[in-house]
């Protein structure tokens, strides 16, 4: 967030930094000076720039949480990073929301993010970088599509244990996979039409 004071320097410009501190930012007094003014004064007086809070290149990461799905919030978050970046949503370099905003969008603690975070920089898929955002590793098309084979892989292992349940043998499961994904591939199709 930026502030700016009429009339005032150079240096009274820029991100609050809190109490005391004015390097290139506004201190605590300032502020305090400025709300005490009259409610149209500050109207007239203060400006907040909100484009510069906006990170650059971040892309919106689209997670839904199921409480009562049994499995750990931060492991959804991992698999459902790991599906995004494996499928190309995310792409190499592209930011990632910081570990407070992605928390409070969720409504959920900050350490269960980081540990999240932590998880998927141990894996390789995201690059952290000191004082920055965490960025989407850049990965090769070999390992993209060896991503993308374990992905499907981790997604099809409960419905493999369903066909071994139902007793049906690999043929027809594979049939069957065949004519759902021919299904898909046209709800698909007349979506983008």
């Amino acid at each position: 967030m930026e502030f700016r004071l009429p009339g005032a320097p150079e240096a009274a410009r820029g991100p609050f930094l809190g109490r005391g501190a004015v390097k290139g930012g506004v201190s605590f007094r300032d502020v305090q000076n400025l709300l005490s003014t009259s409610r149209q004064d500050r109207r007239a007086r203060v400006l907040v720039n909100y484009d510069s809070m906006a990170p650059p290149r971040s892309r919106p990461v689209l997670i839904t949480l199921d409480r009562h799905s049994g499995q750990p919030v931060f492991r959804q978050i991992v698999e459902q990073v790991r599906f995004q970046v494996a499928g190309g949503i995310l792409e190499p370099g592209s930011e990632i929301p910081s570990t407070r905003e992605l928390a409070a969008r969720l409504g959920i603690n900050p350490m269960t993010v980081s540990k999240a975070y932590t998880a998927l920089e141990q894996e390789g898929v995201l690059d952290r970088r000191p004082g920055l955002a965490l960025v989407v590793r850049a990965r090769d098309d070999v390992a993209r599509i060896d991503d993308q084979r374990a992905e499907l892989a981790r997604l099809l292992h409960p419905a493999a244990l369903a066909a071994l349940q139902l007793g049906l043998s690999a043929d027809d499961a594979l049939a069957v996979f065949r004519t759902a994904l021919a299904e898909s591939g046209a709800r698909a199709a007349r979506r983008i039409e």
